[in-house]
C-alpha cells in the first residue's frame, strides 16, 4: 500500500516548497517502478489556492482524512482557521 501525503496548501504559498517535495516523491515512485506515494493538495475549504508567482493548484477540502503524512506548504505567515485531520496523520 502506498504511503498517502497531503500537501497543506495556504494562499499565496511559496511554489517551490510545493513543487520540490512533490517532485522528490514522484522521482522515487517513478525509480522504484511502482507507487510507493501518493498524494493530494488540500486547504481548508478546497478549490484554487494561488501561489505569491499567479500559480493555481486545484485543491480538496482539508478533512478527517486518513494520511499518513501531513506536509503544510509554505506561505506568507497568516492565521488560518483550525483545521482537523486524523489523529493517525502524521
Amino acid at each position: 500500500m502506498a504511503h498517502y501525503i497531503g500537501f497543506y496548501i495556504p494562499s499565496r504559498y511559496q511554489l517551490l516548497d510545493l513543487a520540490g517535495p512533490l517532485d522528490a516523491f514522484d522521482a522515487a515512485n517513478a525509480a522504484s517502478g511502482r507507487q510507493l506515494y501518493r498524494w493530494r493538495a488540500l486547504s481548508r475549504a478546497g478549490g484554487q489556492m494561488t501561489s505569491r508567482a499567479g500559480l493555481r493548484v486545484e485543491t480538496t477540502p482539508a478533512d478527517d482524512d486518513a494520511l499518513d503524512t501531513l506536509l503544510v506548504v509554505g506561505g506568507p505567515v497568516v492565521m488560518e482557521p483550525k483545521v482537523r485531520f486524523s489523529p493517525h496523520s502524521r
